[in-house]
């Protein structure tokens, strides 16, 4: 089954904060994994982050942190621990509207944007309306991944606005690897 993206894509985010800091020699990026997230596999093969700071006059240290979902990049952006980092537009969202009065996370850029396909191994689930108490649906973050405001959406769409949250009691957090090795090895839903 084929859900139906907002076209938005992944937005790549900083973290802004409005007092003057000094420069940093370590930038810490966070990335999930996946194909959407190739722009930032690039990045970091070539080296390009460090390239294009020291074309600058910026002597630069990258760290990347490979992570399961965009909860950790938010936290990490709240907490200081990560500087740059690739979540869907959803996650950009909640994160900015939270933020917008202290910290003033923003997004810089469009990184890409993809189908979103619902897929799994039980052959009496035709549609989503056939969802049960026995599944599972594995999402990167419950509530603010791209797939688990996609879920809630056709749930408003399938039962109306105020049954948005139908599905949310059978989503759980799964990076994608970890999510297909469920999928592969019939320990998942």
């Amino acid at each position: 089954m084929k859900l139906k993206s907002l076209g938005l894509g992944a937005m790549m985010l900083a973290a802004a904060v409005t007092a003057p800091r000094a420069e940093i020699a370590e930038v810490t990026i966070a990335q999930q994994f996946g194909v959407a997230f190739l722009p930032f596999m690039l990045m970091e093969r070539d080296n390009l982050v460090e390239k294009h700071a020291k074309a600058a006059g910026i002597e630069l240290k990258t760290n990347w942190q490979k992570v399961a979902g965009p909860s950790v990049i938010n936290d990490g952006l709240l907490s200081g621990t990560v500087h740059f980092g690739a979540v869907g537009a959803p996650s950009l969202i909640t994160l900015w509207s939270k933020t917008k009065s202290n910290v003033g996370i923003k997004g810089m850029a469009a990184m890409t944007s993809y189908p979103l396909y619902f897929v799994t191994r039980n052959p009496d689930l035709k549609s989503l309306k056939d969802l049960s108490q026995k599944d599972k649906v594995a999402v990167p973050s419950v509530k603010i991944s791209t797939q688990a405001l996609m879920l809630q959406m056709a749930a408003a769409d399938l039962f109306g606005q105020a049954n948005y949250q139908k599905f949310d009691e059978f989503t759980v957090s799964l990076a994608h690897p970890d999510a297909m090795v469920a999928l592969m090895n019939n320990t998942g839903g």
